[in-house]
């Protein structure tokens, strides 16, 4: 299984701190160990969401990171996910960070399950 943005670099620092797929019970919290989860502030009646964490690997965070931006901006394919982050662009500018991010997070998670279908 190919994905579009990932080379050869991210899959093996990928692979290699993953390790084994039996750690994460979803594959969301495989993106929660990269740091790629929002931190949450609650007190009270006080419910707000924060950065990244950028807890876990940070070079294994930073290649996903990078991957999610050349999905974003250097491919010519159409991707779904390519195509809903746009259209949040022309909607907010300022949504461009964030949207890495998220696109991160999302190779991450398909990431991770293409490693524990193998």
């Amino acid at each position: 299984m190919s994905i579009p943005g990932v080379g050869v670099q991210t899959s093996a620092a990928f692979v290699a701190v993953v390790d084994t797929t039996g750690r994460f019970r979803q594959s969301h919290t495989a993106g929660a160990y990269f740091g790629l989860v929002p931190k949450r502030h609650q007190s009270g009646e006080t419910d707000w969401t924060g950065r990244i964490t950028k807890q876990g690997d940070s070079m294994v965070r930073k290649l996903l990171y990078e991957a999610a931006k050349s999905i974003l901006t250097r491919s010519r394919g159409s991707f779904a996910l390519k195509g809903v982050t746009t259209r949040r662009w022309r909607i907010c500018p300022t949504f461009k960070n964030v949207s890495g991010t998220q696109v991160g997070l999302t190779v991450d998670v398909v990431a991770f399950s293409a490693l524990r279908a193998s």
